[in-house]
Formats: C-alpha cells, structure tokens, sequence
C-alpha cells in the first residue's frame, strides 16, 4: 500500500488530500501530515496521521510532498532530515 506525506498543510495541501480522499484514490489511513503548527490539522479528515517529526514522515511515507512558504523553510527542512 502506498503511503503518502505532506510537509506543510496549508491550503494547498488541503484541496489535494481531501481530493484524493473524496475521490477515492487513497485512504485516509495511507496520509501522514506533518506541520510546525499542530492547529493546521483541524483542516483533514480525523484519520490521517500525523508526524512528530520530518524524519518520522520520511520513515513513513514512500511519497513525500513538500507544501513550504519559502526556501527558507525548505532548508530548515532539509538540514533537520540530514541531522
């Protein structure tokens, strides 16, 4: 089963994870969200899962999304996934 993870939940990885969902091209199950800001999870379904960590939606996820703001973000992440 393949697994899917967004870095960043904003409005754009809202409308693609509930598209999907609503569309029935994966499961709740098969999500894993992770975002500095635990709040931005109010915005999925109840069943996807979450992450502590990037590491941990590394380990998890065979497809990885990034939804970040700036460059900024994306070297923060990438220097905490190498560490």
């Amino acid at each position: 089963m393949n697994t899917f993870g967004f870095i960043g939940t904003g409005n754009m990885a809202s409308a693609i994870v509930n598209g999907v969902i609503k569309s029935n091209i994966v499961s709740e199950n098969q999500i894993i969200l992770f975002d500095k800001n635990s709040e931005q999870y109010k915005r999925f379904p109840s069943k996807c899962n979450t992450a502590n960590s990037v590491q941990e939606i590394c380990e998890f996820a065979n497809y990885i999304f990034l939804h970040l703001f700036s460059s900024h973000n994306l070297m923060h992440i990438f220097l905490c996934a190498i560490w």
